[in-house]
């Protein structure tokens, strides 16, 4: 297949797998991680496993409008899953920190979406899984650094690295140990 026929293959690929991620979020919340209303708010915990973040560094990292994370964040706040904490490097400031029972919950979304997703991969060959996740991985990559704007953030330096969401959600680097949020 010649460059062109394949770039269009994968445009056609890319638009079939955004129209049926709505029935797997379906499948998800059917098979009750017990979210609630705001899943959207509950992928904001995944980044705070990796540490404390202050809610505009957490917007810059999710890719999303300020007002939306705070709106989200209220959420998270309200039912315990996040914790406002006092930023040492500014005293007027507040860093979001996830709470035990935030980490429940992501391993709850972590435990159903790999069955959901092992469901739809189970005729395939471990070699095969591996080759599409690692690739998956590379593309999701290179769409966050076409795409996505560098982080330029002010927050307190964190110890562990900094993925985007696109990342997170491919899992990490090849050859690393860490597990996918």
């Amino acid at each position: 297949m010649n460059r062109a026929a394949a770039e269009e293959q994968l445009a056609t690929e890319m638009s079939t797998l955004l129209r049926l991620i709505h029935p797997l979020k379906a499948a998800a919340a059917r098979d009750g991680a017990g979210l609630g209303p705001d899943r959207s708010a509950m992928l904001l915990l995944f980044p705070l496993i990796e540490g404390p973040q202050r809610p505009g560094a957490l917007a810059e990292l999710c890719h999303t409008d300020p007002s939306t994370i705070s709106r989200q964040v209220a959420e998270l706040v309200r039912r315990e899953l996040v914790r406002r904490e006092p930023d040492p490097s500014d005293g007027r400031a507040s860093l979001l920190a996830i709470t035990d029972a935030g980490r429940e919950v992501c391993e709850r979304v972590r435990t159903l979406r790999r069955g959901l997703l092992a469901a739809a991969v189970s005729g395939w060959t471990d070699a095969e899984l591996d080759t599409f996740a690692g690739l998956l991985g590379r593309f999701n990559g290179a769409l966050g650094t076409a795409y996505c704007p560098p982080l330029t953030r002010t927050a307190p330096t964190r110890t562990a690295p900094t993925r985007t969401l696109t990342t997170i959600a491919a899992g990490p680097p090849a050859g690393t140990e860490q597990e996918p949020a």
